[in-house]
């Protein structure tokens, strides 16, 4: 999915940020390619349209091979193709990798989606080079502040010492813990952004995790000093609804944002408290024209490894025409090349697992999101998209005498079965095939009493046949029904399971 970034990381972050943001160059804009796939994947093949408002020759070339044919108009984007393909065999369009599976049993099967729309690229790699790159630009600051801005000789070792043992510490931390907390909200659900300022709607499951996830490094400025555990109280107070008023906004920058910079800053550089931020311009120029014109951080930038090896053999030569990398890979001001990928799946049934949303009204799954050209991913991992979803069979008619499990629980049941040695395969198809004529489902329950301790049915099915012979479910299954399941504060409740029970009588002979 498309990462967003957000200028209020960290407190520290924020102010460095703003900092070097004049020293980053821009980049032009370029019109965003736009791809759209629908799939229908509720049968034994799957139908596959791709449409695209690309018009380079080659890439329609490519498509057309995949999809044997040249495509017909497309009146949303441009170009469509349609074809249809094996499962595990869906074709790459633009590089996307992607294909559908499926577990097979008696009572239907289990299928699992996935696609990647990004390009491959080393994670690792790309990660640590953006790590070096934020953590060289925090040393520059330092080096900077330490020389310029403190005069006092005592006052600077004092600051070096807190810069380098405190500050770069804590920032390369933070980074550490956005980026994956980015990354894990991003997967969770395709396409998920902010919220609109002043937008007004009950908070979402997706708002919370979110909240949930990032709360640790919410935390982790309480117990480094940057923020009063007050401040920590008032922020969670102002944002737990999911929107801030305007008159809540300038409270929290008046408040709360400002005085957590000042307090920063002033061990650097004492400020009257009512000086506010814009006293920092002035410093920001100052550090703007140092970058530009001074050589005094060439050790600096010889250490780094966020330089080339070449770049830095030339500068040991005596060249300095290179340019410094953005701070942790953010290109501020520039504008990347962007993929909208879209991909509406037609699943016959609702998933119980998906990053997708699901939309009632066409009884679809959407995904709606898209990638940035690899140097402006600041996420460590862009998320597949992915949906697991289950089909009954017409056997739980004929067995049941209608559908008795679905969902997780048909999945869950898929598992299980292909789980059976050969054995247990055909004494429990015997078990079913005598439900089904005779309406007696003793042989099955006797089955379930045996495998209880190694091999439990899934509860929703075991509680039908318990049901079914009259008598209480296996004591494997309850002993520990009295255990707390989910003590989390806003999760959501057992009325918000879409996993159905099982517990239909046993049909008429």
């Amino acid at each position: 999915m498309i990462t967003r970034t957000n200028s209020s990381v960290a407190p520290l972050v924020f102010l460095l940020c703003a900092l070097l943001a004049a020293l980053v160059p821009l980049q032009a804009s370029c019109q965003s390619r736009k791809v759209k796939v629908e799939i229908t994947a509720n049968g034994e093949e799957t139908t596959r349209t791709f449409a695209t408002n690309q018009t380079e020759q080659k890439e329609l070339d490519e498509v057309a091979v995949a999809y044997g044919s040249e495509g017909t108009v497309d009146a949303e984007l441009g170009r469509r193709f349609t074809g249809v393909f094996a499962e595990d065999e869906m074709p790459s369009e633009i590089g996307n990798r992607g294909a559908i599976g499926r577990i097979d049993s008696a009572l239907g099967s289990s299928r699992a989606y996935y696609e990647q729309f990004a390009p491959r690229r080393e994670e690792w790699k790309d990660f640590s080079l953006r790590a070096e790159s934020g953590i060289l630009w925090v040393r520059l600051v330092g080096m900077y502040l330490e020389r310029k801005e403190i005069k006092d000789p005592a006052a600077r070792e004092q600051f070096s010492a807190w810069w380098n043992g405190e500050v770069i510490p804590l920032v390369a931390d933070s980074y550490l813990m956005y980026s994956g907390m980015q990354a894990a909200v991003q997967a969770q659900r395709i396409g998920v952004m902010p919220r609109k300022r002043n937008e007004m709607r009950t908070r979402t499951q997706d708002e919370l995790f979110a909240l949930e996830v990032f709360e640790p490094l919410a935390l982790l400025f309480a117990e480094r000093g940057l923020l009063t555990s007050s401040e920590l109280a008032s922020l969670h107070a102002l944002g737990m609804k999911g929107y801030l008023s305007k008159q809540e906004q300038s409270w929290a920058i008046e408040r709360l944002l400002t005085p957590a910079l000042l307090r920063i800053a002033q061990r650097f550089a004492p400020l009257r408290e009512s000086s506010g931020l814009s006293s920092f311009a002035p410093m920001a120029v100052g550090f703007t024209l140092w970058i530009k014109l001074s050589r005094e951080y060439r050790d600096l930038v010889l250490e780094s490894p966020a330089i080339a090896d070449a770049t830095k053999a030339e500068i040991r030569a005596g060249k300095w025409n290179f340019e410094l990398p953005a701070p942790f890979g953010m290109r501020f001001g520039a504008t990347p090349k962007v993929t909208d990928a879209v991909v509406v799946l037609n699943t016959g049934a609702k998933p119980f697992f998906t990053n997708g949303r699901w939309n009632d009204e066409t009884q679809r799954v959407e995904f709606n999101g898209g990638f940035y050209e690899n140097k402006f991913r600041y996420a460590p991992y862009n998320s597949p998209y992915y949906a697991y979803w289950s089909l009954p069979s017409q056997r739980q008619e004929s067995v049941f005498g209608s559908v008795v499990i679905e969902g997780e629980a048909l999945a869950s049941y898929c598992g299980w079965e292909a789980a059976l040695n050969d054995e247990q395969r055909v004494r429990w198809t015997a078990a079913l095939d005598q439900v089904a004529a005779t309406k007696d489902p003793a042989s099955a329950f006797a089955m379930i009493e045996e495998l209880v301790e190694f091999h439990p049915l899934p509860r929703e099915l075991a509680t039908w046949f318990a049901n079914a012979v009259n008598k209480p479910l296996p004591a494997r299954y309850t002993e520990h029904d009295g255990a707390q399941q989910n003590n989390r504060i806003g999760a959501p409740t057992a009325k918000d399971s879409t996993a159905p029970t099982a517990t239909a009588p046993i049909p008429e002979a």
